[in-house]
């Protein structure tokens, strides 16, 4: 496919080359990446309120780590990642962050991707992206429970009735 788009478009051949291997690199990294809850619960926002695939996922991924963080081998690994994360890092010293007990690593974990959406100016609330509470969340429970290839990979089993609970807190 290189030499179709070379002689194709000579003048951006190389702009085109580097995205095709950009492409191939991020579709190896999707495949071994085992997404969970987060996206299950946001796909079907995108779906149906064409919500953008990274804003529906924004929208859910604090609910679904409160939700995750109640399972002590999630909240362990959560632990663990939280003085990785670029915002957490900054606002703590190697020696407090191995001070900090894991539960508030993990809430401070939490509060970060709570805040950071504010930061960039996005919607926090399926309300404010068109979600009806009354008649829409039953429909993104019963789609998001569709979302077999995703939701065994979750460090927590997601029922319905969690579904349905994290959808209402992210309402």
């Amino acid at each position: 496919y290189y030499y179709y788009y070379y002689y194709y478009a000579n003048n951006c051949c190389y702009y085109i080359h580097t995205y095709i291997h950009q492409q191939r690199y991020a579709g190896i990294a999707f495949a071994n990446a085992p997404v969970a809850a987060v996206h299950a619960l946001a796909y079907p926002i995108g779906s149906h309120f064409h919500v953008p695939h990274g804003l529906s996922n924004s929208l859910m991924l604090p609910h679904v780590l409160k939700f995750n963080a109640k399972d002590p081998a999630a909240k362990a690994m959560y632990a663990e990642l939280a003085p990785l994360i670029g915002g957490l890092l900054s606002n703590s010293s190697s020696s407090s962050s191995s001070s900090s007990s894991s539960s508030e690593k993990v809430e401070n974990m939490i509060a970060y991707y709570q805040s950071l959406p504010l930061e960039l100016g996005l919607e926090t609330q399926l309300r404010q992206v068109g979600v009806n509470q009354d008649d829409d969340i039953e429909l993104l429970v019963t789609e998001a429970m569709k979302q077999t290839r995703l939701l065994p990979n979750n460090p927590r089993q997601v029922l319905l009735d969690d579904a349905r609970r994290i959808y209402e807190e992210a309402y």
